[in-house]
């Protein structure tokens, strides 16, 4: 196995021009196709709630980044009661969906109901000021979006913000593994979509990412993906990851 180098630090100038990139991209899709997904959870924070007992999780904070409108918040706030529950997007006129979710489910009303902030995964940290500690985090549909090494320090960043015990869980899309991945060193492939570039990973870019970050996972299970969107159903071959902290 190809070894790698975790980058250290991503320029701010670089941060900005990514940041405002996914900005515009999300606001567009939002704005022009409302609740794409439905209100229903997701397949990884399903897959994610029947993995994790809520007993077994230590007292802290659990954040959905990337949570979009907020469809896995409700998931996770009846799942795990009692809990603060955030949620993190990077784009603004997701939270008018979230209210209107919201306003649909009056049973989440209240002091505790889960909340959502508008950031990224990268300025995260400088959000939770002060510094709460943080239980669980879940990101679907995320990091597909980075090529490979930033998508390594992203995963590294939010472990790092974990307490032990805690998890980390989050979905990769997968590439097949016959496809002609042996010039790429990390066993991943940049894949042209509707919706801007996708970095897909083979078995071999799963294993490369965990020696990568230096975490070995408690679990990883391939899985095939309907989704719905634009009046159609689209088949995504996904890998759901979870990671147990310090354990």
């Amino acid at each position: 196995m190809n070894k790698r180098v975790l980058k250290a630090t991503i320029s701010q100038n670089q941060l900005i021009h990514e940041r405002l990139l996914r900005i515009r991209a999300w606001e567009r899709i939002y704005d022009q196709e409302g609740m794409r997904w439905g209100r229903e959870p997701s397949l990884s924070a399903r897959f994610f709630c029947e993995a994790i007992e809520p007993q077994t999780l230590p007292n802290g904070l659990i954040l959905d980044v990337g949570c979009g409108y907020g469809r896995d918040l409700v998931k996770f706030w009846r799942h795990f009661p009692g809990r603060e529950i955030l949620g993190v997007e990077v784009a603004p006129s997701a939270k008018a969906l979230w209210l209107e979710i919201l306003d649909e489910l009056p049973a989440v009303r209240g002091a505790d109901r889960p909340s959502l902030a508008i950031c990224d995964f990268f300025t995260l940290s400088e959000y939770l000021v002060p510094a709460r500690p943080v239980a669980l985090v879940h990101a679907n549909y995320v990091f597909h979006l980075l090529p490979f090494d930033e998508m390594a320090l992203a995963v590294k960043r939010l472990a790092g913000l974990i307490i032990p015990g805690g998890y980390i869980g989050f979905s990769l899309v997968a590439a097949d593994d016959s496809h002609c991945l042996k010039d790429a060193v990390d066993g991943s492939v940049a894949v042209e979509t509707e919706d801007g570039t996708w970095t897909c990973l083979s078995t071999q870019g799963v294993s490369q990412l965990f020696d990568t970050i230096g975490i070995t996972p408690v679990s990883v299970v391939h899985l095939t993906e309907v989704e719905q969107k634009r009046g159609r159903n689209d088949i995504v071959q996904m890998w759901h990851v979870i990671i147990q902290i310090g354990c």
